[in-house]
């Protein structure tokens, strides 16, 4: 059997090829994103599908961090690492381990990490969180509206778009 690559970006003529069996996949991921009790994982894994039959130019990798309650990414002013933590760590940003590190240090180092109000988001924002919410997916719904907040930079103070930075990642 011939392998047959998928592609998230419309323009790619690979999409045109195999639109048929594009659309069909598409098709079954939204019928799947409809069937209430999935796991979040599993819906987010969907979720992710879907943005790719769709052919949405973000890359559907961009939401594994919703799974995982957590992206590394780079402060925008300092080019270091960070990480933007969302679950069962609780909700901020960190330039260093939290998970190894001890209670106090963990404090210290921690930066705001605020949510987009469900109501303020827009664009895949809003249509991402829709779908978690029309879903049933509280938690997931949650998540998102940290996914796409703002975060401070522990280190620097420096404000930014968590979206965009997760972003940058698949540039």
């Amino acid at each position: 059997m011939r392998f047959r690559a998928i592609t998230s970006y419309e323009a790619d003529p690979r999409r045109e090829l195999h639109g048929r069996e594009i659309g069909e996949l598409r098709d079954a991921a939204r019928e799947m994103l409809a069937a209430p009790g999935r796991p979040a994982p599993v819906f987010v894994n969907l979720l992710q599908s879907l943005l790719a039959f769709e052919g949405v130019g973000v890359r559907p990798e961009a939401l594994a961090g919703v799974n995982s309650e957590e992206f590394e990414l780079e402060c925008p002013a300092r080019q270091e690492g960070l990480y933007v933590a969302f679950g069962g760590y609780g909700t901020f940003v960190s330039a260093e381990d939290y998970v190894s590190g001890t209670d106090a240090q963990a404090a210290e180092d921690r930066g705001e990490l605020t949510p987009m109000p469900a109501e303020r988001l827009s664009g895949l924002g809003a249509r991402l969180h829709g779908e978690a919410a029309t879903a049933g997916q509280t938690e997931v719904a949650r998540a998102l509206t940290y996914v796409f907040g703002e975060g401070r930079c522990p280190s620097c103070d420096t404000v930014f778009s968590v979206a965009q930075e997760v972003e940058k990642q698949w540039d």
